[in-house]
């Protein structure tokens, strides 16, 4: 979601991070290809899962 709404912005003739700062979830391999690259947080889920 997070490479499609740079996409749009791009399209809406805003900058990412010049005029919207945007960051990723879950630490996609997709978001080390994207332009500019995408900030992203990896969570690791199996372990928050076992920790509930």
């Amino acid at each position: 979601m997070a490479i499609g709404a740079m996409r749009a912005l791009h399209e809406a003739g805003l900058h990412v991070p010049s005029d919207v700062s945007i960051v990723g979830f879950n630490d996609i391999e997709a978001a080390s290809f994207s332009s500019p690259p995408l900030t992203t947080v990896k969570v690791y889920t199996e372990e928050m899962g076992k920790s509930v």
